[in-house]
């Protein structure tokens, strides 16, 4: 099966932008995935069945799931999995002043910390220097929408997802 024609041309550039949207007015929590052009790559939702876990899905626009996260309501941890398979983590301090998280993922370890409260910007580098991505969003907005610089050695669905678990996580 060959990758949708957005994520073909995704292939060729060497830095991506992404659109990150909340929605407003749905039941759950849901976020919407642009590319640069303004095409809908995908939509990360959490499932109904959340009582005590939290779990959000990341799926095509046809809705076929890409990615899971899995973070309980009392954990600090969650789970990015693929296929079945953790493929990384996103852990917070249990007490923290301001938006402070470690990434973990195919070996690597990043870290990220934003301002307090109204953060706008957080570059995430891991402990190369490398940048595995890097969120800007406005102070004030209706919705929350975030623009998600990402190299090209990071895979997008995986920036996408964490970008919406920071969310849940923080915000």
């Amino acid at each position: 099966m060959s990758p949708p024609a957005v994520l073909r041309e995704l292939a060729t550039v060497t830095e991506r932008r992404l659109q990150v949207v909340q929605k407003i007015l749905a039941l759950r929590p849901v976020y919407e995935i642009y590319n640069e052009y303004g095409g809908l790559m995908a939509r990360v939702r959490q499932t109904w069945a959340s009582v005590l876990r939290s779990t959000l899905e990341l799926k095509d626009p046809d809705d076929q799931l890409i990615m899971t996260a899995k973070g309980g309501y009392f954990s600090l941890t969650f789970r990015l999995i693929r296929d079945g398979a953790t493929v990384g983590t996103i852990s917070r301090p249990l007490i923290c002043f301001r938006p402070t998280f470690t990434l973990r993922f195919a070996g690597r370890t990043a870290t990220g910390t934003g301002k307090l409260f109204f953060t706008r910007h957080f570059e995430v580098y891991d402990t190369e220097g490398r940048l595995v991505f890097r969120i800007d969003r406005p102070v004030v907005r209706l919705r929350d929408r975030y623009t998600v610089t990402i190299p090209e050695d990071i895979e997008w669905d995986f920036a996408a997802l964490a970008v919406a678990v920071l969310d849940k996580m923080f915000y």
